[in-house]
């Protein structure tokens, strides 16, 4: 039988990269989740700012001990600073290289595409951003 090689979860790993390094940007109380904010996550008002994450294709297993996903981060921002917050979490994203996060070894953040404005028409109070990364993380 063939080993068993599971990849960690790579949209709870990025989640948890920014909520854990947002703050050392300046910015503070940003709901980072895999969910766009609503009555699921518990809210009747939509935060200021917001990032929801994603897995797209293409992506997978670049090898038997890396996997390459491919993720989507939407930004929104009440204050006309989308762009703003979706560099901010580009920055965090590429220092995440070479750490442990949420149980999973990011070897490398790259692929980095955008930001785009993408206005969200569900959502004409906010800027919507977004851009995509490719994170590396070990398997084991």
């Amino acid at each position: 039988m063939a080993e068993l090689i599971v990849p960690k979860p790579s949209v709870a790993l990025a989640v948890q990269a920014l909520i854990a390094g947002l703050p050392q940007t300046g910015l503070t109380g940003v709901f980072v989740s895999s969910k766009k904010p609503g009555t699921a996550t518990g809210h009747r008002i939509l935060p200021g700012k917001f990032i929801r994450v994603t897995r797209l294709n293409p992506g997978g297993m670049l090898n038997r001990v890396t996997d390459q996903a491919h993720l989507l981060f939407e930004c929104w921002d009440d204050s006309g600073e989308g762009e703003k917050l979706a560099n901010a979490a580009r920055g965090v994203l590429r220092a995440a290289s070479g750490q442990t996060i949420a149980g999973g070894f990011v070897r490398c953040a790259g692929d980095d595409n955008g930001p785009v404005e993408f206005p969200d028409p569900d959502v004409p109070s906010h800027d919507r951003y977004q851009f995509t990364v490719d994170l590396l993380i070990s398997t084991n």
